[in-house]
């Protein structure tokens, strides 16, 4: 198994909790957009709540990377914040009120300063809808696809 995160500490737990499970982890400290592997390593990639913290163009480099790295009739589950959902409604009434920002359509970032360390609404959130989503993979096939159930498995 192998990841990356741009957090040396996330990386850190996660050696440690594959250590305690007995799993071999090979952790890069990487941002997403350029992964460190070579050419088809990978028979599958997973990315759970992260691929949507980047402007659009950040996710299609990010893709554009994982597509790379995965073998040909490799595997993807990726999950996206879909535009359907009540935190979409919410975060646009809070652009509408002045809370945040949409810096590009349907991606949303808190540039607050006082913001908590713990919390991620520093980073963008970009939201999909089906149609976004179908163009953002649109070198993979799509094998299933749940709307607003947060999860899409593709494959490369």
């Amino acid at each position: 198994m192998a990841g990356i995160d741009i957090s040396p500490s996330g990386i850190r737990l996660t050696r440690e909790a594959c250590a305690d499970r007995g799993i071999d982890f090979e952790g890069q400290v990487s941002d997403m957009t350029t992964l460190p592997w070579a050419d088809s390593t990978f028979d599958a990639a997973l990315s759970i709540s992260t691929i949507h913290h980047h402007q659009r163009q950040g996710i299609v480099r990010t893709l554009g990377q994982v597509r790379r790295v995965l073998k040909p009739g490799g595997l993807l589950l990726v999950d996206f914040p879909c535009t359907e959902t009540l935190d979409y409604r919410l975060l646009r009434e809070r652009v509408v009120a002045g809370q945040i920002a949409e810096i590009e359509p349907n991606t949303f970032v808190d540039q607050h300063p006082d913001l908590d360390e713990m919390d991620d609404n520093f980073l963008p959130h970009h939201y999909c809808d089906e149609e976004d989503l179908r163009d953002l993979l649109r070198s993979f096939e799509i094998t299933r696809l749940r709307p607003c159930a947060n999860r899409r498995i593709v494959r490369a």
